[in-house]
């Protein structure tokens, strides 16, 4: 081993002094404590431990002093800055001081610590090395322990309970102060007996039994009950509980604890007893009684009323619950009784519905509480009566006492008890709240002095009110009374009092009545009585018929001029029928016995009815009104009244007559061209104006200037010989040439006329009166209208006017059928000059055509002889359309279709092919003029002549067809045949045979166009 130089002695040294240092500090810093350096009252140094106490950094914790990190003050309430100094001082001076403080971490977080405090010096400073442990903990536990100490001191010097120890021999050796209080017995003159020496004579077997096995261990714990003798010498229940343990010393002892049950026991019994009567009065009672299982609520009893009311049997009810039977209207109730049960630790009682086995919902005021059984178990008492009759009882007095409130309420008057006594003295012991929202009397108010009420009265009214409650006092009758009173707001106010008085015992009468708010109602009085005198002047104003009758037919109301029509001014027409009121005016008897019919007729319709009525006049007039009825009914469908309004529509009436008569007349005259057949018409419809029955129409001779009668109607043979005819100088013509309308009797007309009276011939006719009226035409009279009537006494004015209007349409009518008829005959001379016109060219064409064939005799040269005879063809065909138009109706048009078919005809009558050739027409029902007849006729025999010439060469035989009809609203010509056809090059446009220029000439003239088909022989379509 190499020896260490002393060189090396140093190293060494300082080697172990590292290791050392290195030592201390893991000490330091591992400590479990918290370690700090302090130099004059300040932190230097820290370890982790106290960074963790204090819960802060190193930063904040160093260059702090300890009162830094404590609370203002200490537990003894001085200051904390001070008690620091001082403690630190005390280090200083002692070298060592070991103390409490309170310290507060760095959050604000107080706890007590042990602080150890060491002073040393290095140097020439002074330290102190502070050691500070948490002894929060242990302060805690220390008080717990005194506290529990306490307790325990204080339980067993309080409770109620005895504590006794006693030894092997059964003596006692301890007993708590308590025992004082429950026995009497001081503690000392316990000390040294033994413990049976004080029980029971009935009771003292079983407890040395106890005792003894105790004693001998074959029994721990032990609990029974004993009577005790006290010092006065009654004997007291205890319960006592007895436990074997040795003492401080190893020694066997037994703790007996005493418990007084004298009172439990006493409870018992009476709980026994109490039992014993509740179970008598649970089953006996008839309040519905049940006991069920808190928790699971199942019943474990039930009483003969809860079967009653569920219809549920006992044995259909034990074991089950409630809910299994359904009977909670409302299941959560249950649940919420059993909570307020715990919650109030006390009986609970509310209103609940039960629904009964049968379905029956009951209400029931039901309690529930909890009981405790001798099992030890705890269960709900349920207890209820039904009171579903006194909730229905409570329901129907609610609804009365709030119907009677809301009818109070909604009275518009004051209800109210008055009374008078036998000294009249009166008071209103009751007046509803309606005079305080009126008057601005509270019933209290009036209650105390009624004379308030009595100052509102109207003065006018006063001395009424009193003679009215002095009679009715006096004769014990109903009280009625109307009058005014002024209001809150000084406005008056119109009352009507009812009331039945009743006299008391005392003499004194007392009134229950109401005085009801009438002032509306007296307002409406007065504003349907000015409504009503309105409504009856209005009425009276009217020229209608207006009339209100009740639900039963009687006249209510009706005006003047209604009276009038029916001439019952003078009569009591209200509540009268329309049979009734017949009795006064016999005249309109049938007429107000059909009103009534009608009424009726109105009533079973249920709604307006209209329609016209007919009223007669003395004057033989009737009046036409357009009467509408409409009934009213009640709410309940009964029948109310009726209202009848009729307007006079006579003069319209009539005006309609007469406009539908001339409207007819105009439309059956545009229809005549006959004058004799018109006039007859116009006769027919004047004889339809009211009260005419006979006349006649005379015309002006236009060559004599005389009148002669053209037609008549309703005259005797005689008198149309005398009056058939009047020269042109007679009167009768000067009258009516004068040109002005006469209205007047017949005979004053024939007194006129001829200078004598009546008589004869024209007196039998029996005429009244004559109206005479001018036909005009151009200005002059062509004639007159007669009417006569043997029943009017006068023509009215209506009749007046519309005969005048015939007049002028009579005459314009006339004028127009004589100037027809000229043009007729004109028409007629005209049409037999146009026949003879074409029937004397139809023959000069024949003479033509005729001439034509002789010279085609003469000519040997057969082209000379086609063409004679093509010009001749063409001469035919125009002589043709002549003879139609000869024969025709029409002297313009002439119908197509025969036209061709005889053209045709002619054509092939001389031609020698014709055996071969076969024509088909079809042509409609058209006509065409002459101008078209003709051009026409012309294309159709150059185009047939030319198929029967060239189309079929040889033996062949054809068909030639021709179709006529329209087309766009033009004329189709088609003629085809089935022949051997045009060549292509052959231009018809540009044709060299004559008879085809002759064909493009005459389309020119039609303004028509030519299309021509050369497939399977040759189609011309022509179009104009």
């Amino acid at each position: 081993m190499k020896k260490t130089g002393p060189r090396n002695k140093p190293a060494a040294k300082g080697r172990g002094e590292r290791a050392r240092n290195a030592l201390l500090t893991e000490v330091f810093e591992n400590a479990f404590d918290a370690i700090m350096i302090l130099r004059d009252g300040v932190f230097i140094e820290c370890n982790g431990k106290t960074l963790e106490l204090f819960d802060c950094t190193r930063e904040e914790f160093l260059q702090s002093t300890p009162y830094d990190f404590s609370p203002p003050s200490q537990g003894d309430c001085r200051d904390s800055r001070e008690k620091a100094m001082e403690m630190m001082d005390r280090a200083h001076a002692e070298g060592t001081h070991v103390f409490d403080w309170r310290h507060r971490k760095n959050n604000g977080a107080v706890f007590d610590a042990e602080v150890v405090l060491r002073s040393f010096t290095l140097g020439k400073f002074k330290y102190l090395q502070a050691t500070v442990r948490d002894i929060t903990a242990r302060i805690a536990a220390n008080a717990a322990l005194r506290e529990s100490e306490e307790k325990y001191r204080f339980l067993v010097e309080n409770i109620n309970d005895t504590i006794l120890i006693m030894d092997a021999r059964g003596r006692i050796t301890y007993a708590s102060p308590v025992v004082t209080r429950l026995t009497g017995y001081e503690v000392s003159e316990l000390a040294g007996r033994p413990v049976l020496e004080f029980i029971h004579p009935d009771d003292l077997t079983g407890a040395r039994d106890r005792v003894t096995r105790i004693l001998a261990g074959s029994l721990q714990v032990a609990q029974s009950a004993y009577r005790i003798r006290t010092r006065s010498g009654a004997y007291r229940w205890f319960q006592t509980s007895s436990r074997i343990a040795p003492d401080a010393s190893g020694v066997k002892t037994v703790t007996v604890v005493l418990s007084d049950i004298t009172e439990r026991k006493a409870a018992e019994d009476s709980l026994a007893r109490s039992r014993e009567r509740f179970e008598k009065v649970f089953y006996s009672t008839p309040v519905i009684s049940a006991i069920s299982d808190v928790l699971t609520g199942v019943y474990v009893e039930v009483n003969d009323s809860f079967t009653r009311a569920t219809g549920y049997t006992r044995e259909e009810t034990i074991g089950k619950t409630s809910m299994e039977l359904g009977l909670w209207v409302r299941p959560e109730h249950r649940a919420q009784v059993i909570g307020d049960v715990h919650s109030t630790l006390g009986p609970v009682a509310r209103e609940i519905l039960i629904r009964a086995k049968s379905g029956e919902v009951r209400t029931l005021a039901f309690s529930a509480d909890t009981i405790t059984y001798d099992d030890g178990k705890e269960y709900l008492l349920t207890s209820a009566v039904d009171i579903t009759e006194l909730k229905m009882a409570e329901t129907e007095l609610r609804l009365q006492r709030e119907l009677i409130t809301k009818t109070t309420e909604s009275v518009p008057g004051l209800i109210f008890q008055f009374s008078m006594s036998p000294t009249g003295s009166i008071t209103m012991p009751y007046a509803s709240a309606w005079c305080e929202s009126v008057f601005g009397l509270s019933p209290e108010a009036l209650r105390e002095d009624v004379r308030s009420l009595i100052a509102l009265i109207h003065p006018d009214d006063l001395d009424d009110l009193s003679v009215s409650i002095v009679r009715s006092a006096e004769m014990l009758a109903p009280w009625q009374w109307e009058g005014r009173f002024f209001d809150r707001k000084g406005e008056v106010r119109y009352l009507r009092g009812d009331s039945k008085p009743e006299k008391l015992p005392d003499g004194t009468v007392l009134w229950n009545g109401v005085l009801i708010d009438i002032t509306d109602r007296r307002k409406a009085e007065e504003a349907l009585r000015e409504s009503g005198e309105r409504l009856r002047t209005l009425i009276n104003a009217m020229p209608d018929i207006v009339c209100f009758k009740d639900g039963a037919g009687h006249w209510l109301e009706a005006n003047e001029f209604n009276l009038k029509l029916f001439e019952i001014e003078g009569v009591d027409y209200k509540g009268r029928k329309d049979s009734e009121l017949a009795d006064f005016s016999p005249y309109f008897r049938e007429t107000l016995l059909a009103c009534e019919t009608a009424d009726e007729q109105a009533w079973r319709a249920r709604e307006p009815v209209r329609g016209d009525e007919m009223i007669p006049r003395r004057d033989g007039h009737p009046m036409t009104f357009d009467i509408i009825k409409v009934p009213t009914y009640d709410s309940d469908g009964r029948r109310k009244g009726l209202v009848v309004v009729g307007r006079d529509v006579t003069e319209r009436k009539r005006a309609e007559k007469l406009i539908r008569l001339q409207r007819d007349l105009a439309a059956a005259l545009s229809g005549t061209v006959e004058l004799r057949e018109a006039l007859g018409l116009v006769l027919d419809f004047t004889l339809q104006i009211e009260g005419f029955d006979s006349g006649g129409i005379y015309l002006k001779d236009q060559h004599t200037g005389g009148l002669n009668l053209s037609v008549s109607h309703g005259l005797s043979e005689g008198f149309m010989q005398m009056e058939a005819r009047y020269s042109a100088d007679s009167a009768n013509t000067r009258m009516v040439l004068k040109g002005e309308p006469i209205y007047m009797e017949y005979p004053r007309i024939i007194e006129n006329l001829t200078g004598v009276p009546l008589d004869g011939i024209r007196k039998k006719e029996g005429i009244l009166h004559l109206a005479i009226i001018p036909i005009r035409h151009g200005g002059a009279v062509i004639g007159c209208l007669n009417l006569a009537s043997r029943s009017l006494p006068g023509i009215p004015q209506f009749s007046r006017d519309a005969l005048e209007s015939i007049g002028v349409q009579v005459g314009g009518v006339i004028g127009r059928l004589r100037a027809e008829q000229t043009i007729r005959d004109s028409l007629a001379e005209k049409e037999m000059l146009l026949k003879e016109i074409h029937h004397r060219v139809k023959n000069n064409m024949q003479i033509i055509s005729s001439l034509l064939q002789l010279q085609i005799y003469r000519l040997h040269d057969p082209r000379d002889q086609d063409l004679v005879m093509n010009l001749q063809n063409s001469v035919r065909s125009m002589a043709l359309v002549h003879e139609k138009l000869y024969r025709s109706e029409s002297m313009a048009r002439i119908h197509i279709a025969p036209y061709i078919r005889d053209l045709t005809n002619e054509m092939l009558q001389f031609n020698p092919i014709a055996e071969r050739v076969t024509i088909s027409i079809d042509a409609g029902d058209m006509l065409l003029s002459i101008d078209e007849a003709v051009p026409c006729g012309l294309i159709i025999n150059e185009l047939i002549t030319n198929a029967l010439k060239h189309a079929f060469p040889g033996t062949e035989k054809g068909v030639i067809e021709i179709r006529f009809g329209p087309m766009d609203g033009k004329r189709l010509l088609v003629i085809r045949d089935n022949g051997a056809g045009i060549a292509e090059s052959v231009d018809l446009q540009k044709p060299a045979s004559l008879g085809m220029r002759l064909v493009n000439a005459l389309l020119k003239q039609l303004a028509g166009t030519m299309e021509v088909v050369r497939s399977g022989g040759t189609e011309f379509r022509i179009l104009f």
